[in-house]
């Protein structure tokens, strides 16, 4: 983990969409100091615009919400499969505050136990300079992050996507940290044995069903399996 090792970086997130936009709604990418990035935002010229204004917020460290719409000409000529529009949401996530180590730390706990949570980022003013607070919120209440607990709560029960929210003025971006979605797999075999860590690779809760004991267990299925 790159905060952990002392690394800031400047997270790139979709927050909305409209039209034919290539990628959807909670797709983000990180892009590092030296203008490499880990994931993708987009293709061709959203990316590399995305990036440039990365790198500025590197420079100012303000939050920028901005919107990047493409006629179907101008995507064709980016070599893009469509057009549309994507608003998203840029800001510097700053390795010396403790605080963002410990929620991305917990995040990562979240996703390897497979825990049912959700991040919530507070979408700043237009023309704000403040980092935008975030919170990652457990179905079983447990909050961990800069949000009031209060607003974390009312926001329960928290969409299936990832959303835009309003909440007493303020806006709020809501994403799933998995998808909440099972894989059921009818037999526990040597095919089943591969499949289910590639179900579970790609985020499915994973369910493996067989009447017989020997093969249906969890030393056959390692992680474990339902």
């Amino acid at each position: 983990m790159r905060l952990a090792e002392g690394a800031s970086f400047v997270l790139a997130v979709i927050v909305s969409r409209s039209g034919p936009a290539p990628l959807d709604v909670g797709t983000r990418m990180v892009v590092c100091k030296d203008a490499s990035i880990i994931g993708t935002i987009g293709v061709g010229l959203l990316e590399a615009q995305v990036r440039d204004l990365a790198m500025e917020v590197f420079s100012h460290r303000k939050p920028v919400l901005r919107k990047f719409s493409f006629t179907a000409e101008q995507a064709a000529e980016m070599c893009m499969i469509c057009g549309g529009a994507v608003e998203v949401l840029v800001h510097f996530v700053d390795a010396s505050q403790s605080s963002n180590l410990v929620l991305y730390q917990q995040i990562v706990a979240a996703l390897r136990a497979l825990d049912r949570a959700w991040l919530i980022t507070e979408i700043p003013p237009v023309g704000g300079d403040l980092t935008p607070a975030q919170c990652m919120l457990k179905s079983d209440g447990t909050r961990v992050g800069q949000l009031a607990p209060g607003v974390a709560q009312a926001l329960m029960p928290l969409p299936h996507g990832a959303k835009l929210v309003s909440h007493q003025g303020n806006l709020l971006f809501t994403e799933p940290l998995r998808p909440d979605s099972t894989a059921f797999i009818f037999g526990a075999g040597h095919i089943s044995q591969e499949l289910a860590p590639l179900a579970r690779l790609v985020g499915f809760r994973t369910v493996v069903l067989d009447d017989r004991k020997d093969f249906a267990n969890r030393e056959r299925f390692q992680p474990p399996i339902r």
